[in-house]
């Protein structure tokens, strides 16, 4: 080893390392020593500060804030928390000054900070600050309240369309810290290790900027002290008979494993096929694969497609079982984004493969025998050296005896509980540049304009139908066309109020969130509207069944279109008033969650199950039914018709049929999809396809009906020939107006 020269500094902290350099670019520790500074204080006092705070439309106002005390060295929050237009949360440092011997804030221009109080991306940054402050506001957090919590966080980190910004890491954290305050409970493991594969799914700059708060070192920190105290899962050898226990996720893993009860000292990870590993073996991901070591490595170093193996040496496990209590389990972190053992402000060093934490929860200190043996392959081939080294929560350091054989490194740790791995050093490592989005406060006119035009066109096409049925009564009087008029009915609703919640100014006047009465009543009034135009779309597959299966060619009855009528408009006001009694807070439930300020006002929970889901459900697979027999039945009927119009005809009509169906279905399980799953793409496409239903009735029932179209050219036609007579009528006593005035002249 080279001999590593040392400058010792002096500082006021006792215990803070100071970083120094040897010649191969390594950073090492040095402990310092406490100047002789009498009368020093060790806490930043409360200040008040001002800043601006962004709203709709960027409006903006200046707001008062302060910094509660903070401790030297401590990175703290201001008390009314502050989001950056960059999406990171406004800290600031309180920091030991030499000169004086005191601790003083971190200067600070507020005059040019901006905090954003709406913001237009899609983040999830305010439910993750709501999350917390109920969570911190909580007198008692017991187990089941932590596994809900925890479970809720899952649910917004894995939302695929949100946009991802460094305070949300910093929100989670804070939210990990009181979870997992004296939890006990095994099943938050699963679910924090799931929590941190999902920000380990991050785009790089967002870590990077993390990184530079210290976010990212305290998570590991917070989770990393829950796992080892979670080793009470593998104290029981009766309950736990093959000895070790696994969680697997894409990005991170951890193993435990109890010496007393099995002979497994370590984990080995493949990548490839599993084919050519020895079972038995577990799947990480879809080309990982991790199996247990037995007590040595023979037989590891040949093995192929070895990307990492981590043992436990016979010593260590020896010692472990000597333990009394609980402590003697053996714990294995496996990292494989290394992205976040990479110091932010000095990115020479870069881990260049698996990072792996290995601990015994109750051994902690340095031996002079060697603790743990780990075989590390390069992921990238890279002419820079690389070395075994271990993490401090802060920086890498060269403290690792380390050896190579047939391309792999053995590295050799005396310390536990590290974080080990293989890190290439980048002689001329250029400081990284964060490439943040920048976020931005709603427009107080942000409006859908596709929404708005498609719902105004579509009232257009709708306002078409009701004309065309009331010059034409022979068209208004067909059956398939009595039906199709309630169902314009029921869209011209449901068109109007998708109009109103699209333009904010309206919206605001009839939707109020803060008015959860008002807001009852709308949702009312949709669930309404929705049941009533289901049961339509079901009458119209039971009329053509009545048409062209029950009795091939007959009409239904005179009052068919009548009953339905009345079971349309009825029905739909029992199975609402029924929610309204028994669940009428299923209404405004995503407005008291505070989930979305523009949401709609409408069923949820058990009741959206229940009276939404399920009748839909229950009419879509009526309607295919029926629909299909029909066709089955047609099929086997058309041969009984000679003429070749008869049979056209009432292909047609069960075409338009189908249409028609198909239409008013295919949209809605859009809309299901995008209130049951968070997908962006969803919603956009019911918004366009409903708005434009309107528009589809109109086009395929009028002017593709040979019928209608017909009616309407004859009817412009007349009335064309009647302005022209009229026009020649009046125009002949003009002329003898004018010969007389000439004879007078």
């Amino acid at each position: 080893m080279k001999l590593i020269s040392i400058t010792i500094i002096f500082i006021y902290a006792v215990g803070v390392e100071s970083v120094q350099e040897d010649s191969s670019g390594y950073e090492t520790n040095v402990k310092t020593e406490a100047l002789n500074c009498p009368h020093t204080s060790d806490t930043c006092e409360q200040e008040t500060f001002e800043v601006q705070c962004m709203g709709k439309g960027n409006v903006t106002v200046p707001c008062t804030n302060s910094w509660p005390p903070a401790t030297g060295g401590e990175n703290i929050k201001p008390k009314e928390f502050c989001l950056l237009p960059t999406g990171l949360p406004l800290m600031r440092r309180c920091n030991y000054n030499e000169s004086n011997c005191t601790v003083q804030w971190q200067d600070m221009d507020f005059k040019k900070v901006k905090c954003l109080s709406d913001v237009k991306q899609n983040i999830i940054t305010n439910d993750l600050l709501q999350m917390f402050e109920v969570l911190k506001g909580s007198m008692e957090i017991d187990d089941d309240y932590r596994v809900n919590v925890t479970g809720e966080l899952v649910q917004l980190l894995a939302k695929r369309e949100a946009l991802r910004v460094p305070a949300d890491f910093e929100l989670t954290a804070d939210i990990l810290k009181l979870i997992t305050q004296n939890a006990r409970n095994h099943s938050l493991v699963p679910k924090v290790l799931r929590i941190m594969n999902l920000l380990m799914e991050s785009n790089d700059n967002v870590i990077r900027s993390s990184q530079k708060l210290g976010t990212i070192n305290r998570l590991l920190k917070i989770t990393e002290d829950f796992y080892d105290d979670m080793i009470s899962v593998m104290y029981d050898c009766i309950e736990n008979t093959n000895g070790y226990r696994h969680y697997l996720g894409n990005l991170m893993s951890i193993f435990y494993i109890n010496p007393a009860c099995t002979s497994k000292s370590g984990i080995a990870v493949y990548s490839g096929s599993s084919k050519a590993l020895s079972p038995p073996f577990y799947a990480v991901s879809t080309n990982d694969y991790i199996r247990y070591l037995e007590k040595d490595w023979e037989g590891v170093f040949s093995e192929p497609h070895l990307k990492a193996a981590v043992i436990f040496t016979p010593e260590l496990r020896l010692q472990v079982k000597k333990f009394e209590g609980r402590d003697k389990i053996l714990r294995i972190s496996m990292y494989k984004k290394s992205r976040l053992f990479v110091n932010a402000n000095f990115s020479k060093f870069i881990p260049d493969c698996i990072v792996f934490r290995i601990s015994s929860p109750g051994f902690s200190d340095n031996q002079k025998y060697p603790l743990a043996e780990l075989l590390l392959t390069s992921l990238k081939k890279s002419t820079l050296p690389a070395k075994c080294s271990y993490w401090d929560y802060r920086r890498w350091h060269l403290d690792i005896n380390d050896w190579e054989m047939d391309n792999k490194t053995k590295c050799t740790s005396y310390y536990l509980p590290s974080f080990i791995s293989m890190i290439t050093v980048r002689r001329n490592a250029s400081q990284s540049i964060d490439v943040l989005p920048l976020l931005t406060t709603s427009d107080e006119d942000d409006i859908d304009v596709n929404s708005i035009v498609a719902c105004i066109l579509s009232l257009f096409g709708l306002l078409c139908i009701f004309i065309t049925s009331l010059i034409f009564k022979e068209w208004r009087l067909q059956f398939s066309n009595k039906l199709l008029l309630n169902i314009c009915l029921v869209l011209t609703l449901l068109m109007i109020y998708f109009l109103v919640i699209n333009v904010p100014s309206l919206r605001e006047a009839v939707q109020d969130l803060d008015n959860l009465h008002r807001c009852k009543i709308m949702g009312v009034l949709l669930h309404y509207s929705i049941l009533v135009f289901m049961l339509w779309m079901l009458f119209v597959a039971v009329l053509q069944y009545y048409r062209y299966a029950s009795v091939f060619g007959s009409q239904p009855h005179k009052r068919f279109v009548m009953r339905c009528a009345m079971a349309a408009w009825v029905l739909p006001m029992i199975a609402t008033g029924l929610v309204l009694y028994l669940d009428s807070q299923s209404y405004t439930s995503f407005v008291e969650r505070g989930i979305d300020k523009h949401v709609l006002c409408c069923p949820a929970g058990l009741s959206w199950y229940l009276a939404v889901l399920l009748p839909f459900c229950l009419v879509l697979c009526a309607d295919f039914c029926i629909f299909v027999y029909i066709i089955c039945q047609i099929n086997s009927s058309l041969s009984r018709f000679h003429q070749t119009q008869e049979r056209e005809d009432v292909i047609r009509q069960v075409r338009q049929s189908i249409c028609l169906v198909f239409i008013l279905s295919i949209t809605w399980i859009f809309g299901i999809l995008g209130h049951m799953y968070d997908y962006g793409i969803f919603s956009r496409i019911f918004c366009l396809t409903s708005s434009l239903q309107g528009v589809f009735l109109f086009v395929y029932f009028v002017i593709f009906d040979k019928i209608a179209r017909d009616s309407w050219l004859a009817y412009i036609f007349h009335c064309c020939r009647s302005n022209r007579n009229s026009m020649e009528r009046i125009s002949l006593p003009q002329r003898g107006d004018d010969i007389i005035m000439k004879n007078a002249m």
